[in-house]
């Protein structure tokens, strides 16, 4: 159950806003608005010594998968109480909202290659940090690798017969990135096996395009070997 702060009395909460739509049943703490035709939503929250503002790329998870629209620490509250300071951070919400459609606004962190699924897979999930950023691709037309091998899942060939997800790991600052297969979606280092020699510090844009080159040379009988390069490696 989510906790909204008390508005003052004369204050209502806008139901819509420029293709935002206020969702009262939100599991966010704080008044959130959901984009009626986009992943996206913007939060309006008063915290422990400040008001706040942000906007979410729900695209992705995570503690970065955000940016903030405006932010007072209470010595610049001028003695506002924690109604007013909340109905502050609402009004920057209101504006920022006006100014910003849910379909064209986005993370700038965000990497629009990786909702471009390779063949044959779905993103599973999409996880967004300050010192990296993580996605796995499920396969759509396989049996989970749990209920094919049972515990002796990981002691099979690694491939797409017997692993059900691919999993991308880039590190923000210097783009290195690893490309491999896996078990299930938060599997460990140890449980993966790496498919593909990536350039060095590639970015995760590269990683994924790679991805998916290899999923078809793995999949299409006549694909030109574009994934020649690929190896299985345990990590």
């Amino acid at each position: 159950m989510s906790y909204k702060q008390p508005l003052p009395d004369d204050k209502q909460i806008p139901e819509r806003v420029n293709g935002w739509v206020y969702d009262p049943d939100h599991s966010r703490n704080g008044y959130t608005w959901v984009g009626e035709d986009a992943e996206r939503s913007v939060t309006a929250f008063r915290s422990v010594a400040s008001a706040r503002t942000k906007a979410y790329d729900d695209r992705a998870s995570g503690f970065e998968n955000n940016v903030e629209v405006a932010a007072k620490p209470d010595a610049e509250l001028n003695y506002m109480s924690d109604k007013e300071a909340v109905w502050w951070a609402i009004k920057q919400a209101v504006d920022w909202m006006e100014h910003h459609h849910p379909t064209e606004w986005e993370h700038p962190d965000i990497v629009p290659a990786v909702f471009d699924a390779p063949p044959g897979f779905e993103l599973a999930k999409y996880w967004m940090e300050s010192r990296d950023q993580t996605v796995v691709y499920r396969q759509t037309n396989g049996k989970d690798a749990l209920d094919m091998l049972g515990d002796d899942r990981l002691d099979s060939e690694p491939s797409l017969d017997t692993r059900k997800y691919i999993h991308i790991h880039t590190w923000n600052v210097s783009g290195k990135s690893t490309l491999s297969l896996a078990p299930w979606p938060r599997a460990h280092d140890h449980e993966m096996d790496e498919i593909v020699d990536l350039p060095e510090d590639c970015g995760l844009a590269t990683a994924v395009q790679m991805a998916r080159e290899w999923v078809v040379d793995q999949t299409d009988p006549l694909s030109s070997g574009r994934g020649g390069e690929a190896s299985v490696t345990a990590r």
